[in-house]
């Protein structure tokens, strides 16, 4: 996976827990990883109150000082869908990565292992 590919996915992940983390007011939540071919799924859900995802995420006015989880998400990777209830979040990231050219060799792996370290908490 090429690195600004997987730098956007780590960037996407780590926006997913801090909200976990932050705003749902649960105490677990889990990340898993699939890969296949060149796409990319991570699911971020966690135990917490949820919320009323909005239909499409807004960057808020540049004076605000949150509030820019899901527009980050948005930004970085081709799909985030959210689903909530009072029983938790459910949040899908999913990204593509451009094909690797046949002679160029395997992708980095830099910062597909700065995803792994962040998926296993350390």
């Amino acid at each position: 996976m090429p690195p600004d590919v997987a730098d956007s996915l780590v960037q996407a992940v780590a926006e997913a827990c801090n909200n976990a983390i932050l705003h749902a007011a649960g105490e677990t939540f889990s990340v898993s990883v699939n890969v296949q071919g060149n796409a990319c799924t991570l699911i971020i859900s966690d135990l917490g109150r949820g919320f009323e995802p909005p239909e499409h995420a807004r960057m808020p006015s540049p004076e605000a000082v949150d509030h820019r989880g899901l527009a980050l998400m948005e930004a970085l990777v081709d799909q985030v869908k959210v689903s909530s209830t009072p029983a938790g979040t459910t949040v899908v990231l999913v990204h593509e990565a451009p094909s690797v050219l046949p002679n160029s060799g395997p992708p980095p792996t830099s910062s597909l292992a700065s995803l792994r370290r962040l998926v296993a908490g350390g």
